[in-house]
Parts: structure tokens; sequence; C-alpha cells
């Protein structure tokens, strides 16, 4: 699995401090090639100039219809 630490990986979320959080486990567990966005317009612009072969959506929603 040691390959997959070699491919580039964008992680998106518009708050930084969790953006630093995944990466400092991610580079813990040996990925190098990360790269962060927190905006969409950073998103498309990274994808544009980079190609990451692993896009990262992090997302929090409240689901309030069951409540």
């Amino acid at each position: 699995m040691s390959y997959l630490k070699q491919k580039q990986i964008l992680l998106v979320d518009d708050e930084q401090e969790l953006l630093d959080m995944v990466v400092s486990i991610l580079k813990n567990d040996g990925y190098q090639n990360i790269q962060t966005a927190t905006s969409v317009q950073q998103a498309l612009k990274a994808v544009e100039n980079n190609s990451p072969e692993l896009a990262i959506l992090l997302c929090y929603q409240t689901v309030t219809a069951f409540s």
C-alpha cells in the first residue's frame, strides 16, 4: 500500500483547522503530496494546476430532518 503514499491528494474544507489536523494525520502516516483548499475556487485551481489523483471533500452537515 506504500504506492498510495506517493499519490497527490487534495483535501477540501472551509475550516483550516480541520484541514491542518487531517494533513498532520496523513503526514504522520507517510503521505507527502498533500494539498489543501478552503473554497471551491481554490479547489478548482488546484485541480487545474496539479491534477490530484485523490480529492477528499470534508463535509459536516447537521441533519435536522430526523430531530
